[in-house]
């Protein structure tokens, strides 16, 4: 995991998750996340997940939750969703909430914006 902090900007922290997500990792995932919560921007990068099941989505939506009990205007944004979770979110309305990228580099831009690709 990064963190990093614009000057006077943003706190930052970047996450990269690998291999497979799921129930069995419930608590390796939790933890992980856990060190996103102070930062501003969230930034969670799933290019390298090979399966996830519902316990990704309920991790990264305890995630949002808790970073916007301490500041509202939190962001968390995805990268390298595979449509069929890009779906997930969608059908659940969750889509909203997240912001999807599609680079590294672009997410961890304190400006960026939302690009949901489906």
């Amino acid at each position: 995991m990064l963190a990093h902090h614009g000057p006077n900007g943003p706190n930052v922290a970047v996450l990269e998750l690998r291999g497979e997500v799921d129930i069995y990792r419930r608590a390796d995932l939790r933890k992980a996340l856990e060190a996103l919560e102070d930062a501003d921007i969230a930034v969670v990068d799933i290019t390298k997940v090979t399966y996830s099941d519902l316990t990704l989505i309920n991790g990264l939506v305890h995630l949002k939750k808790q970073m916007s009990a301490r500041r509202a205007t939190s962001v968390v944004r995805l990268v390298g969703a595979k449509p069929n979770l890009v779906r997930i979110f969608e059908v659940t309305n969750l889509a909203p909430t997240f912001e999807f990228c599609d680079s590294p580099w672009s997410a961890s831009n304190t400006n960026a914006g939302s690009s949901l690709h489906a």
